[in-house]
């Protein structure tokens, strides 16, 4: 079965994009209460725009038009009665086709939640009404994609040492070892070499431990020492790293002999007291120490022909000295399925682990429905951007993967996580081109998933916190002069020159939104985008936007004030004056000579800013009294 997760993703964009393009579902009434609702979206007013899509669909003979809408604003939302709403759709549709995909949607949303009972009804009637895509999961198919490899130890012990969380599932494991890899088993030399932390140096020396135990164990995968004198018991504690002090009996003590070795044997948890007590009274030793056997995506070999040197026989010895394998194991276990077998198909695993960094931060949002590559907007738009149809999934995604240094896989994934009227506003083809243009520039390396954490954050933000107005034009708070203004003359520092020379020419709130995703691709010197992501928020649940001046005065004050910011987008009762004549309170306090009183003054107009903020967020104090209490509290 698809994941269902992603599948639902795409059933949102489809609606944002068939409300973006006036697509006629029901009469002229049912447009103009799509174009409320979206003005009530877009203004953050969910509860709005749900009881305007549930009085239309209360009628006594309900439009089939208006129930998809409620249905589909439900689920972009995440609320419980998602279902009942495609419920009721499928049994008010007339259209067959609709009525299969309304059908479809419930098939997974019952794989979701886990509703087993209702699953194989309800996929019988999508079966029924000509749907052949899915199938209800099977255990055995999950078992047939891994075979098994080899621990050397028990688990408890190996995930002491690898730190892993001892309640994972056993396909799980290998992911999170992959992950501890990446993140923390690696770091640059001096000569920008790629070193191994002392994380995964003891790691490695662990599991060379643990292979000399196990031999020592034997077929009977046992160790097993007899007496105190006995000739296992100088080899084991060789091992271990201890040696006898005293003859056998009460005087005997283990004590220290190899520090690195002993270190490794009380980190992985190895019951040294009790062969210590068993050799003080000269019993019988025993420990059963046989190999762990653990699940491996595909097989040992498809990693195996991976790797650049040949000569390594061994797969765990071969995943911790590759990161980049490492790091292509993540991503193909991340992918569903189908995906991941049109990606083996299409290119072998060692060129696969050329674009392994971009598959691990981007791949999630791979999907494949119905033999295409599921896209954010236009499949015609994708194919010109990227070179390769959306009919030929595998090649899509290898070249989307390739295409400018991972740029066009991040934008991807930054599109196909956005929904409702943003996702179609982002996605219609024009401005999908040109911001794009923006965020590669014209160098496009590093791209964003060189380093180990996606250094594309501000993309995912902008994409997924941009507000419409009711226009369809993205809301910019204040008024374009504002950001005009920001950008040419930079009251905090020198931006990037281009956009200062382009935003002499700016006449819509595209050119600001052009600037802002060119600015996506900066970790430093982006504090346009910043600042405009604080503002943003501020505006987010007014009743009435900030004026253009506030917005002057924000934006300049950004640099000392900008970690005020979140008081005033906590508390968006707050009057213009209020947010004013805070700031100035701070200012004035700010300009104290005494160092001493500055700072005490500070910080108790802090701690009782901040007292108040918790009060308000837990509504004890009422919506209407905000602006007055903070009135008297500065």
């Amino acid at each position: 079965m698809p994941s269902a997760g992603r599948a639902l993703v795409s059933v949102a964009l489809v609606t944002g994009l068939s409300w973006a393009g006036g697509t006629a579902v029901g009469d002229g009434s049912n447009r103009d209460v799509r174009q409320q609702v979206m003005e009530h979206e877009s203004a953050g007013d969910l509860a709005g725009a749900r009881a305007l899509l549930e009085n239309q669909s209360r009628t006594a003979t309900p439009d089939p038009g208006s129930t998809r809408e409620l249905a589909e604003f439900l689920d972009r939302h995440g609320d419980p009665g998602r279902r009942d709403a495609y419920v009721k759709w499928a049994e008010t549709e007339k259209d067959p086709q609709e009525r299969e995909l309304a059908l479809r949607q419930i098939v997974l949303l019952d794989f979701m939640e886990g509703n087993k009972a209702r699953l194989s009804d309800d996929l019988e009637r999508y079966r029924a009404a000509g749907g052949k895509d899915l199938s209800e999961p099977s255990g055995q198919e999950k078992l047939a994609l891994y075979s098994k490899v080899t621990i050397p130890g028990p688990l408890g012990s190996f995930a002491r040492m690898a730190a892993l969380t001892p309640d994972l599932a056993p396909e799980e494991l290998l992911p999170a070892l992959a992950r501890n890899v990446v993140t923390n088993g690696y770091q640059a030399s001096g000569n920008e070499a790629l070193e191994q932390t002392e994380y995964l140096r003891l790691l490695v020396r662990y599991i060379g431990q643990a292979r000399e135990l196990q031999a020592m164990a034997g077929n009977a995968q046992k160790i097993t020492i007899s007496s105190c004198d006995s000739e296992q018991t100088g080899a084991l504690l060789k091992i271990l790293g201890y040696r006898m002090r005293g003859a056998c009996g009460g005087d005997l003590v283990l004590e220290t002999v190899n520090p690195t070795r002993a270190f490794l044997t009380v980190d992985s948890a190895f019951p040294l007291t009790q062969l210590e007590q068993d050799l003080r009274a000269n019993h019988r030793f025993e420990l059963p120490y046989a190999p762990t056997q653990v699940p491996v995506l595909y097989s040992a070999n498809y990693w195996m022909t991976a790797l650049a040197r040949s000569g390594q026989t061994d797969f765990l010895d071969a995943f911790l000295s590759d990161p980049s394998l490492c790091r292509l194991y993540l991503g193909l276990s991340h992918l569903d399925r189908p995906t991941a077998e049109a990606l083996r198909k299409q290119a072998s695993a060692a060129k696969l682990k050329v674009y392994a960094h971009v598959l691990d931060f981007f791949g999630a949002m791979f999907q494949i429905r119905n033999g295409a590559a599921v896209v954010p907007g236009s499949p015609k738009v994708w194919a010109a951007m990227v070179g390769v149809s959306p009919n030929n999934p595998g090649a899509f995604f290898e070249r989307l993967m390739a295409t400018d240094d991972g740029w066009m896989a991040g934008y991807f994934d930054a599109l196909s996580r956005v929904n409702g009227p943003g996702a179609a506003y982002l996605t219609q083809p024009e401005r999908m081109k040109r911001f794009y243009d923006a965020v590669r520039g014209k160098i496009t390396s590093p791209g964003p998933a060189r380093p180990v954490f996606r250094s594309s954050t501000e993309l995912l933000l902008l994409t997924t916190s941009l507000r419409l107005d009711a226009n369809g034009q993205p809301h910019v708070p204040g008024d374009l002069e504002v950001w005009r203004n920001l950008f040419i003359h930079h009251p905090h520092g020198k931006y990037d020159g281009r956009l200062t020379r382009s935003a002499n020419s700016w006449r819509t709130s595209d050119d600001l939104v052009e600037a802002l995703f060119a600015l996506t691709r900066k970790s430093v010197e982006n504090e346009p985008l910043k600042i405009y992501l604080a503002l943003n928020d501020i505006d987010r649940e007014r009743t009435n936007p900030i004026s253009a001046h506030l917005a002057a005065r924000l934006v300049l004050a950004y640099r000392p004030y900008a970690a005020q910011y979140s008081v005033f987008a906590d508390a968006p009762a707050l009057s213009e004056s209020s947010i004013e004549h805070y700031l100035d309170t701070f200012a004035a306090v700010s300009g104290m000579h005494d160092t001493l009183l500055r700072a005490d003054t500070l910080g108790m107009l802090q701690a009782e800013v901040e007292l108040w903020r918790i009060l308000s967020v837990q509504n004890s104090i009422p919506a209407s009294a905000q602006d007055a209490s903070f009135a008297k509290l500065i």
